[in-house]
């Protein structure tokens, strides 16, 4: 192991377990931007570091026994002559020492869950899977993806781990609110149906919402909420959350109202408007329906209409509980 392998090692350790200063974070993030192997690696050690975040932290280790475990491993491998290096050389060393020892606990704590908290870990193939969790929420789990939660899921936590590309349909219930850690982001559920995804571009993490709302956020970031329709991203290079609403519906063309009477019966007349306005036109002599009368409206109001109606055969209107009476002499033939 070389001395860069060590140091980036030592960042990647601070950067997961949240202790990386600005500056290390930063030169972590540039690391890994710099390959795909370095993103690969990054990620491999992510997943570990996920896996024991869905276990209880009290959980003792032999540490002597560590020690033993990898003891064996460091005789086997190159002999260094310490006495060529500096005081910075042994502490590079020791650092590297100290993250073996916390790498192998990391994974005999997770080889150990079969005895304690057993984790479970679904995953999909090259077909989707739908799962049914303790607590009745159903995922589906896309092709190459996988889950992993504790054992208890359900009672004392409702925190699932994602790789991958998954459809959430959250089952509500008091307790523990449900929700989603991907690629260090968290999707906490407010009352839902939600797709998240994480594989292709490595960048981001996109989180669409089918119904109800999420907040979307990471531990330094307090995120955004997504409701129904609205789809956020997180990119992990610049941190920022961004929004994709809706996209809305075109304003459906308006409807016209339109009519050319020519020499046509007030009778006829008064049909149509009741039908295209619902309303009651009624007549004080019903003569008066023999009247003919020419005129065109153009998306006018049934007030505008009637009054023209009115003027034009020289009758008067009432207005009568929602409709209009009109009252006039019997028209000259």
């Amino acid at each position: 192991m070389t001395d860069d392998s060590k140091h980036i090692d030592y960042l990647i350790a601070r950067y997961l377990s949240g202790e990386a200063s600005a500056e290390e974070r930063t030169e972590v993030e540039r690391w890994c931007a710099e390959s795909e192997e370095h993103k690969a690696y990054f990620e491999e050690l992510r997943l570990i570091f996920d896996r024991a975040a869905t276990l209880e932290t009290d959980t003792q280790f032999d540490v002597d026994a560590a020690w033993n475990h990898i003891a064996p491993q460091l005789k086997r491998s190159k002999r260094i002559d310490f006495r060529q290096r500096s005081w910075m050389t042994w502490a590079s060393v020791a650092a590297s020492v100290a993250i073996l020892i916390g790498v192998w606990v990391g994974i005999a704590r997770y080889e150990m869950l079969g005895k304690d908290e057993q984790s479970i870990e679904l995953a999909a193939n090259n077909i989707s899977k739908k799962v049914l969790l303790p607590d009745n929420s159903k995922v589906e789990v896309e092709p190459n993806s996988r889950i992993i939660y504790a054992e208890g899921f359900g009672k004392t936590n409702r925190e699932v781990t994602l790789v991958g590309n998954a459809s959430f349909d959250v089952h509500h219930q008091s307790g523990p609110a449900f929700t989603v850690r991907a690629s260090g982001t968290f999707i906490k559920d407010i009352g839902t149906a939600f797709r998240v995804k994480t594989d292709g571009d490595t960048s981001v993490v996109e989180v669409y919402v089918k119904t109800g709302s999420v907040v979307f956020y990471t531990e330094n970031n307090r995120g955004i909420i997504l409701k129904q329709g609205e789809t956020g991203i997180y990119n992990k290079i610049t941190k920022e959350f961004t929004k994709t609403e809706p996209a809305k519906p075109e304003n459906p063309p308006a409807v016209v109202k339109a009519f050319n009477f020519q020499e046509t019966p007030l009778s006829e007349v008064i049909d149509l408007l009741q039908k295209a306005y619902n309303v009651r036109i009624s007549l004080s002599n019903p003569k008066l329906g023999s009247c003919t009368i020419s005129v065109r409206f153009e998306n006018e109001d049934i007030d505008t209409i009637i009054e023209i109606v009115a003027e034009t055969l020289n009758m008067k209107v009432e207005r009568k509980n929602k409709g209009y009476l009109l009252i006039g002499e019997e028209c000259s033939k």
